[in-house]
């Protein structure tokens, strides 16, 4: 009986230490998960409120169909609004900026060649 009785002490201290290792090791994942579940919460709402402030910037015609397909067209429309004071030229000042501006390259003649069999 007493050796009955020994093994079953033994028996019952390695259940106790098991199911001990096994509830700290259950209450260390819960943490993990929730301290993961935290940060991803955290990166997520960052991430969500830069892509919102990044679309405020934005000009309205960035988001027009015919702009946005051309990547020189949403770039263009990237570029920052003209400040007040070129906003104010007159039409006589414009007219002056344009009528200096260079006139293009006359075209060449076409050389095509007909050639008879």
């Amino acid at each position: 009986e007493r050796g009955s009785s020994c093994a079953r002490d033994g028996l019952r201290r390695e259940l106790v230490a098991a199911a001990a290792i096994f509830g700290i090791g259950a209450i260390a994942s819960g943490l993990r998960v929730h301290l993961f579940a935290a940060a991803l919460e955290r990166s997520t709402r960052r991430l969500r409120r830069d892509a919102y402030a990044a679309a405020l910037k934005r000009k309205a015609a960035f988001f027009d169909r015919a702009v946005a397909s051309s990547p020189e067209k949403s770039v263009a429309a990237e570029k920052p609004a003209p400040k007040e004071e070129e906003e104010e030229k007159t039409a006589d000042e414009t007219e002056a900026d344009t009528a200096g501006a260079a006139a293009p390259p006359p075209e060449k003649p076409s050389t095509e060649s007909s050639s008879s069999s």
